[in-house]
């Protein structure tokens, strides 16, 4: 029975299935029998041929290689520093010499520091004084690394300047919204790099909105305000802040106000509704490795009820959401569940995500968004050095995912290698075939040398590097001799090795070897008992007494000879002995290596081959493998390292060997991370640990991670650009303790802290977690932001903060002091000390009288160890009073139909008059015959205004109308009434048997039999044709007024657009019902109109008329 594992495309899952047998399977390997033992060749590196002469890995000499690739660069002009730098860090030996290049508007500069002092290079650190984009500053930095084996390129990074320019002074359009309704206001900022962010205020810059307190409120990270339900509460001039990270507010940009204004609506209860065009990502083209942000924002009554937002990702099907799969595990959510967080974001993270938002006991919707993610070169299977021999043939290959898909280029010590730059000579020898290097024939002279593989797309260009090195020497024995003493049991099976090191390699007959003193002229065959294998070892099967003896390899190349020798024992056939034990040996973390165990044994004994690491029996599961001839140890790790020994037993006894494997990576884990307690300080402390194992590579910097309980996550303090060797120190005693101070740590604040080490293979994973400690206590060190206030009720100064976050509470005891005094007062009236971090108000009561008045306020914290900074002071007013004012001589007048046009003389906006600032004014009506004054619902006018339209009355209806003046307190007293009918309806026949004539490539004659009205309407004062292209809402159409006459020439239309088309009639009392259905009808090509045909479509016939 066969089994396959396969891929289900009906259970969407992988598993088990009968197969025939026949089926084609993958291969991992594919090679020719000649060839095969190539593959258990060592890899060679630049160390392997010296190391045995020279065991510094320091001093092996090698070409360049980038250990630090440089990062891009963003610098703002306001910096203190006045500099800024690039680093590109390489492993070299002899050490590299550097050059940077600048490249502008597509030409490259080489950087001089002798001709432009601004400039100073030490070894791969270019420094840039006074950065000027005037200078010509900005443009794109690639670094270039030497030495006697080759150069090399770094990634290219881009210099940019940072600015943020001011907005413009012009006025902006108001907003005008609907009472309940939703509603946005577009902060449009200047131009600026790179992003900002945003915050919005309202009225003063010291009413911050807070969406934290306001759920129904939400900023987006474009920089637009957006209300789920709008309300009376909310009219007021809105300005938009925007700043740069880590700059202080008041260094940011305020946009002109935006005005607010809501117009009465109905209340209600409304459904949520995710908005159009949400769920959005930022950026809108995220790249892999970006932090994304998914935003969702929806209407719907929130003011009391909080909608409740989630997530999750959905696979797709059929553009169906199939099932629920979980977010990424570094997915958080925040600001009301309203926005969903991916920080470092991968291929993987890729698919479709789903909003759902609801209220509560309410309904619910959901919205989809895709997220496909570009990509910057990455590659999947990077250059490896090659130490080739002389004469023999090179196939390099490297292999790079990005999206869009990358393009390959190859490079030679730093000159691009191509069909065109090839050498004529050479052409032929050397291929370049996309991602493939082949180079034929090799020749120390012509092709030693630095090689980089460069893939590009459109989001940027990665290089792989690799050391070509054409080797050429004599054999030698130094690494592998030939076992001096081996044993081989009689009938038994056993191999003599033949391991030289050689460039080139020799070939079968330049392998000689002879038993004592005579050739041996083994045979070649499978079925030759003694027979010299492809990689020159001998095989004798069915071992005789007569293979006893001395045995010697003799090797030779064109750049000489060498020989080993070994003597061959044959014991009786009841002896097993091992032929092939395993050898010492160093292995990469994560690569798979093999250790040989073969035994010489007679064929009618059972044998067993048993393994130890240590003293501990190997378990053969997803680590080890036990294979003919051996032990498979499957991604290395660090706990692999250790000693092996292969133990053969048979019915005659045991026999065993061992091996110590050494495991190369990344530097183990610090030991012994201590905080030293008596060096404790408000914001330092000294930090010792043990040096790590350095796993044959030396440590090239250590990275210093913190834990502030506060914040609850770890964070880097410090890394390789800060921790120099100036900064650490050997400790005299124990010369392995390394001492570290680490400054800049939050006062108050508990933490542990934890170390990594770095050397040319990656980085260790962290060290156990110090034991905990807490900083010193000291006075707050700033000052509470947005410091405002305002509202309430009458008597009522409201003073407002944001406080501060914990790890910035500084000690125990944490509070606020708040002051205000009247504006303009040279001593403070009050001090309030209100004890609590997490307070952010407080109502002070300075009654009626005082209502609407300006105060100056500051607010600072404190802990038991004194005060900190004060805030700048603010302006705020106290709660206003309820207006006292009435609006005189109210009038009104019929608009149309349904609605009356109310005129009245404006108030004077005065503190006095109206006890605040006036918000605007409060329109009532209610029907003369069967409503009452309690019954009328209101029309809200915002600001300053002398009229106001009142819509949705009753056709011919007297109505009572009246006004009052309302502010933040509440409403003043009611104006007299004022009474008035509305007039009768507008025309409520519509026109029928419109017709529609095509007179050209965009005109068209309109025709319509016209409506008559009755004594309820008012009398018809003429015709209006509307047309709005197909797809468009119908309220966007364009009117054309035909006076009394049915027919109507139209002359400015497309002739590649669809048209919708209605006529209706309209009088004094309004706009007239519109005939229908819509006529849909297109003009057609110029070429394609016949002035001798006339296509007309009659209304009561159909609808769709296509002219062409």
């Amino acid at each position: 029975m066969w089994c396959k594992y396969t891929f289900c495309l009906e259970g969407y899952e992988w598993g088990w299935i009968l197969g025939t047998g026949m089926e084609k399977s993958p291969y991992v390997c594919e090679i020719s029998k000649e060839d095969i033992y190539k593959i258990s060749q060592e890899d060679r590196g630049p160390g392997e041929f010296t190391r045995l002469d020279n065991p510094d890995e320091e001093t092996i000499e090698r070409g360049p290689k980038m250990l630090e690739q440089p990062k891009d660069v963003v610098y703002e002009p306001k910096d203190v520093n006045k500099f800024t730098s690039i680093i590109c860090t390489v492993d070299a030996y002899p050490e590299a010499e550097f050059s940077w290049t600048r490249e502008r508007a597509g030409d490259k500069v080489e950087i001089d520091p002798n001709t432009e002092p601004r400039y100073t290079m030490i070894n791969g650190v270019l420094i840039i004084h006074e950065p000027a984009a005037d200078e010509e500053d900005d443009g794109k930095y690639q670094c270039t690394a030497t030495n006697k084996f080759g150069s090399i390129f770094s990634n290219t990074i881009a210099l940019d300047f940072g600015y943020l320019q001011d907005f413009p002074k012009s006025p902006r359009a108001p907003v005008s919204a609907i009472a309940y309704q939703w509603a946005s206001v577009e902060c449009s900022p200047p131009a600026h790099y790179p992003e900002v962010l945003y915050t919005w205020y309202k009225d003063d810059i010291y009413n911050f909105i807070r969406p934290e307190l306001k759920p129904y409120i939400f900023i987006s990270n474009d920089g637009r305000l957006y209300f789920s339900e709008i309300t009376a509460d909310d009219v007021g001039a809105y300005y938009c802040l925007i700043y740069k990270p880590g700059q202080a507010l008041a260094e940011g940009k305020v946009s002109m106000p935006t005005e607010v204004k809501v117009v009465e609506g109905s209340p209600g209860i409304y459904e949520p509704e995710i908005g159009s065009g949400f769920p959005l990502v930022y950026p809108s083209s995220p790249m892999i490795g970006d932090n994304v942000r998914l935003e969702c924002w929806a209407s719907g009554t929130s003011r009391y009820d909080d909608l409740i937002y989630t997530w999750d990702k959905v696979e797709m099907v059929d553009g169906k959401p199939h099932r629920e799969l979980p977010l990424p595990n570094q997915a958080r959510l925040t600001d009301h569940m309203r926005v969903l967080l991916i920080d470092d974001i991968q291929l993987y993270d890729e698919g479709t995500y789903r909003c759902n938002v609801r209220r509560l006991h309410g309904q619910s919707h959901s919205e989809t968004v895709d997220l496909i993610l570009q990509g910057k070169p990455y590659f999947t299977l990077n250059l490896k050095d090659q130490f080739a021999d002389i004469g023999t043939d090179l196939t390099w290959r490297c292999q790079a995912g990005g999206n869009p898909s990358p393009q390959y280029h190859w490079l030679k010590n730093t000159e691009i290698l191509s069909n065109d730059t090839i050498p004529e000579e050479d052409r032929g020898r050397i291929i370049v075939n996309n991602n493939v290097l082949i180079i034929r024939n090799l020749d120390p002279e012509r092709d030693n040398g630095m090689y980089q593989c460069q893939a590009t797309n459109m989001l940027g260009t990665e290089y792989s590097t690799g050391e070509l090195r054409v080797l050429s020497f004599a054999p030698n024995f130094k690494k592998y001799l030939m076992q001096p003493n081996q044993f081989a049991t009689a009938l038994g099976n056993t191999t003599l090795y033949c391991r030289p090191e050689a460039a080139p390699y020799p070939s079968a007959e330049e392998i000689i070897w002879y038993k004592n003193g005579v050739p041996l002229n083994p045979g070649s065959g499978e079925n030759d008992r003694v027979q010299q294998l492809p990689n020159g070892n001998v095989f004798i099967s069915n071992v005789q007494q007569s293979d006893q003896g001395v045995y010697k390899c003799h090797v030779s190349n064109s750049y000489g000879e060498a020989e080993t020798v070994g003597n061959l024992t044959v014991l009786s056939k009841s002896t097993t002995t091992l032929t092939q034990p395993p050898l010492d040996t160093n292995i990469q973390v994560n690569r798979t290596n093999f250790l040989s165990c073969m035994a010489s044994y007679n064929p009618v004994l059972d044998v067993t081959y048993v393994w130890y690491h240590g003293d501990m029996l190997v378990e053969f599961e997803k680590v080890f493998r036990l294979y003919v001839g051996g032990l498979y140890i499957m991604k290395a790790q660090f706990e692999h390292q250790g000693r092996y020994t292969c133990r053969v037993h048979s019915s005659s006894g045991m026999t065993a060997a061992s091996a110590t494997v050494q495991i190369l990576g990344p530097p183990s884990e610090p030991a012994g991370v201590f905080i030293q307690s008596a060096t404790v300080t408000t914001s330092s402390v000294v930090v010792q640990w043990k040096a790590s194992g350095t796993t044959t590579r030396p440590i090239i910097s250590y990275v210093i991670e913190g834990y502030n309980f506060w914040e609850g996550f770890w964070r880097i303090l410090f890394t390789s650009e800060f921790i120099s060797a100036l900064d650490m120190q050997l400790d005299e005693d124990e010369r392995e303790t390394m001492h570290f101070n680490v400054t800049d740590l939050r006062p108050y604040s508990t933490y542990q802290l934890r170390i990594r080490a770095e050397n040319s293979y990656g980085t260790s994973i962290p060290s156990t977690p110090s034991q905990e400690f807490t900083t010193w206590a000291v006075k707050p060190d700033r000052a509470p932001e947005e410091v405002g206030g305002g509202g309430g009720r009458v008597g009522d100064l409201t003073i407002t903060w944001k406080p501060l976050e914990e790890w910035e509470y500084n000690g125990p005891g944490i509070g606020y002091r708040v002051r205000r005094k009247n504006r303009g007062d040279d001593e403070w009236d009050k001090t309030f000390d209100i004890p609590g971090g997490d307070i952010s108000r407080y109502v002070d009561l300075v009654g009626e009288p005082n209502f609407y008045r300006e105060y100056e306020v500051t607010a600072q914290a404190y802990n038991d160890q004194g005060f900190g900074p004060v805030s700048p002071i603010s302006i705020i007013r106290s709660a206003m009073g309820l207006p006292t004012v009435i609006a005189q001589n109210v009038r009104a007048q019929p608009f149309n139909s349904t609605a009356c046009l109310v005129h009245w003389e404006p108030v004077e906006d005065s503190r006095d008059h109206i006890k605040g600032k006036l918000g605007g004014y409060r329109l009532s009506y209610w029907k003369e015959c069967c409503e009452t004054e309690e019954m009328a619902p209101r029309v809200t006018i915002d600001g300053q205004a002398s009229e106001g339209l009142v819509i949705g009355l009753e056709p011919n209806t007297p109505y009572y109308f009246d006004v009052m003046v309302w502010n933040q307190a509440g409403n003043g007293p009611k104006s007299q009434y004022f009474i008035q009918r509305t007039l009768r309806t507008a025309p409520i026949n519509m026109p029928v048997e419109v017709q529609v004539l095509r007179k050209s490539g965009t005109a068209i004659e309109v025709s319509f039999r016209g409506v008559s009205t009755t004594s309820e309407e008012e009398p018809l004062e003429g015709y209006k044709v509307r047309i709005w292209a197909d797809g468009e809402h119908l309220k966007v159409g364009e009117d054309y007024d035909s006076g009394k006459e049915t027919t109507l020439y139209i002359d400015d239309l497309r002739s590649d657009v669809m048209y919708k088309l209605r006529a209706y009639g309209y009088s004094r009392g309004g706009m007239g019902t519109m005939s229908s259905p819509a006529v849909k009808f297109m003009l057609g090509s110029a070429a394609a109109v016949s002035s001798s045909i006339t296509l007309i479509v009659t209304l009561c016939v159909f609808n769709r008329l296509f002219l062409s």
